[in-house]
């Protein structure tokens, strides 16, 4: 019986986290870079903490590299192991070819 319950309980609170699941694209594009195409690009997901963090960003790293487009995560070019200004962080980027940052944030729902 008791693991029953433990089963039931298990199957409701995995159908209630999953039904927050939800992805919500936005893109702006500036008039500017209209037929932009991206050369190499940075992945950052700020908000993920580290480990989720790497995982969010290599997924979306190796997306771009099955498309042909050479990327690198955020967190292996800028590892927390100190403070990185955003001085810092352009420079290295300009200096190694980057032309582009996406950043993933991610929106927790309970």
């Amino acid at each position: 019986m008791k693991r029953a319950l433990a089963i039931v309980v298990f199957m409701s609170l995995l159908t209630a986290l999953t039904g927050c699941i939800t992805t919500q694209v936005k893109g702006y594009t500036d008039r500017e870079y209209t037929g932009f195409r991206i050369g190499k690009v940075a992945v950052r997901a700020p908000n993920a903490g580290f480990a989720f963090g790497e995982l969010v960003e290599n997924s979306m790293v190796n997306a771009f590299r099955n498309r042909g487009v050479q990327a690198e995560s955020f967190l292996a070019m800028f590892p927390p192991t100190r403070e990185w200004t955003n001085e810092e962080v352009a420079k290295e980027l300009i200096a190694t070819g980057f032309d582009s940052i996406m950043y993933v944030t991610l929106v927790y729902c309970l």
